[in-house]
């Protein structure tokens, strides 16, 4: 079974439209799913799903803080004296 990282990003990106903690309730029952099942690719595949939507909202977070601080420092800027 070939996984491909387009896949785990789908995956990922369509999980984290569920909110957080739905989104790693489903990880979490797909993992259980594929361990009962024998399926350690399946198994494989969800754990990498779960690291590639914490990297993403993880990505996600920092540019929402990064284009607060930039906001607040142009703000600052346009308040100091000429």
């Amino acid at each position: 079974m070939t996984i491909t990282t387009d896949e785990i990003a789908i995956l990922a990106l369509q999980c984290m439209r569920l909110g957080s903690a739905a989104c790693s309730e489903a990880i979490e029952l797909n993992i259980a799913a594929a361990v009962a099942g024998g399926r350690w690719d399946e198994m494989n595949k969800w754990h990498r799903v779960r690291l590639r939507a914490r990297r993403m909202l993880q990505e996600e977070t920092l540019t929402r803080d990064l284009s607060a601080l930039v906001a607040e420092r142009a703000t600052c800027a346009s308040l100091r004296p000429a």
